[in-house]
């Protein structure tokens, strides 16, 4: 009986740590795609188009994407997918957001971060207005 009681206290804790890894996640990538967004509608077009070619090269290295087809697709994406690849870009380009509001945060595959983030895009969006930051998708 203490034998099974283990294993289901074992199963519950990796449901419950694999939940919580999950939900931080979404919650950086939300914070980073809202940031970005932030920072990428203050930048001038030309600095906008080096992002945009940022994103197209690490969509071909990172998903293997023909760069031709990562250049047309990148405007396509919806915008929490198309700025959480961004912040990705911004961070390898060195353009850095303000330290007091936050600091980029490596997050693998933005798009499927934010699949489902709802809530954590309004958190992440409450938390920057609470800073004086208006922005959201």
């Amino acid at each position: 009986m203490t034998t099974v009681s283990v294993i289901i206290g074992i199963i519950a804790l990796i449901i419950i740590i694999a939940k919580v890894r999950a939900g931080v996640r979404k919650n950086t990538a939300a914070m980073n795609a809202l940031v970005a967004k932030h920072i990428f509608e203050q930048m001038p077009d030309a600095k906008r188009a080096m992002v945009l070619d940022a994103i197209a090269k690490i969509l071909q290295r990172d998903l293997g994407w023909s760069y031709e087809k990562a250049k047309q697709d990148v405007v396509t994406l919806n915008e929490p997918a198309l700025f959480g690849w961004a912040a990705l870009a911004m961070a390898e380009m060195g353009i850095n957001p303000e330290q007091s509001v936050w600091r980029w945060q490596v997050v693998r595959n933005p798009y499927v971060a934010l699949v489902g983030a709802d809530k954590a895009i309004y958190m992440a969006k409450v938390g920057l207005q609470n800073k004086g930051i208006n922005v959201s998708f």
